[in-house]
């Protein structure tokens, strides 16, 4: 069973944000960066509108403080619960655990060039299994430029977290793995008439700490990687609120520390995909389908690829409802390690 949690004194849009963070936790690693900020740090959030938390809902949102041009967020979560495999194990052991989350939101409130900065703190302790108390925290910051009628967008991040042996695909370590990730990226959107391009780059550096595994110490070094992910997404406007959409994504993932002797499992993985984009009163409807190819450096790893496709249907019936169906087939991330 995993932790429930009981959140205390939070609005309804302070608990969609804390949702987000809790569900990051057993994301895939190469979507844990936007899953943790919330949509106000530019670079980091969704689209305008498509989720409760990027929709406008005044009388929902809370007030915050306003300083000049700018608005903080402060909050702090208690939250109380019972894990009944810890330890990650067979037979597992099980605990109680108390978690305290304060954090910060400054965001602009300027339409025009806004920004947003953001700091969290996640401390997790066991009572009976103090080896497994972790603590957690994020920063990050992004902004957008209008440079005439294109759109600029910068972000960066920096989140020492921790693995813990009960999550999927961990290792069976002794104690929860410390691991840090330093990203930046970088988005512009060019407008041409009814076609605009977005190209994108996304620099992501993950290093981790040491291990011991049934007392025996355990080097993690040779996870660390560096990951740079590019692309160029084209839209076309048919007609308003519908686009046709070519997408080119490629991404490189490069381990700095393969011990001597082994085999390098760097890869580099190319995908294109096309299809339709668009919204129908309360719908918001993407279809896309494409072909992605993987390649390693190591000749010992075979290449391989494979038809993707992605369907979504998305329905927003009111500001506090998002109610989303999606349909994927693809390549697992080569941004995950083991893969």
């Amino acid at each position: 069973m995993r932790p429930c949690s009981a959140l205390l004194g939070k609005s309804p849009g302070l608990a969609a944000l804390a949702a987000s963070t809790i569900f990051a936790t057993v994301a895939a690693q190469a979507q844990l960066l936007p899953d943790v900020f919330p949509p106000a740090v530019p670079g980091y959030g969704t689209d305008p509108g498509v989720t409760v938390q990027t929709r406008a809902r005044p009388e929902f949102d809370s007030l915050g403080t306003r300083i000049g041009g700018a608005l903080v967020h402060a909050q702090i979560e208690q939250s109380v619960g019972f894990d009944s495999n810890v330890t990650g194990g067979a037979p597992g052991r099980g605990g109680w655990l108390f978690r305290t989350s304060p954090s910060v939101l400054v965001s602009s409130t300027a339409r025009r060039d806004p920004y947003g900065l953001y700091v969290s703190l996640d401390n997790t302790r066991y009572p009976g299994l103090p080896g497994q108390d972790q603590t957690d925290w994020t920063a990050g910051g992004g902004a957008t430029i209008a440079v005439g009628e294109d759109r600029l967008t910068l972000g960066a991040a920096h989140l020492s977290l921790h693995q813990a042996p009960g999550d999927l695909d961990a290792l069976p370590t002794d104690q929860p793995v410390a691991y840090q990730v330093d990203d930046a990226r970088l988005g512009y959107a060019h407008a041409l008439g009814r076609l605009t391009l977005e190209p994108s780059l996304d620099i992501a550096a993950w290093r981790f700490g040491g291990a011991t595994i049934q007392g025996v110490p355990a080097s993690q070094s040779y996870r660390n990687r560096d990951v740079i992910q590019g692309g160029l997404t084209m839209r076309y406007e048919l007609a308003p609120q519908r686009d046709l959409v070519l997408a080119l994504r490629g991404a490189d993932q490069l381990y700095v520390a393969t011990p001597p002797g082994a085999v390098s499992p760097d890869s580099r993985s190319v995908a294109v995909l096309a299809g339709i984009e668009t919204i129908d009163g309360l719908w918001r409807y993407r279809l896309l389908a494409g072909y992605e190819r993987r390649g390693f450096e190591a000749g010992s790893y075979r290449p391989h690829g494979a038809v993707v496709a992605e369907a979504d249907a998305i329905f927003t019936p009111g500001g506090m409802t998002t109610v989303t169906a999606s349909l994927v087939r693809n390549i697992e991330d080569a941004a995950q390690e083991g893969v």
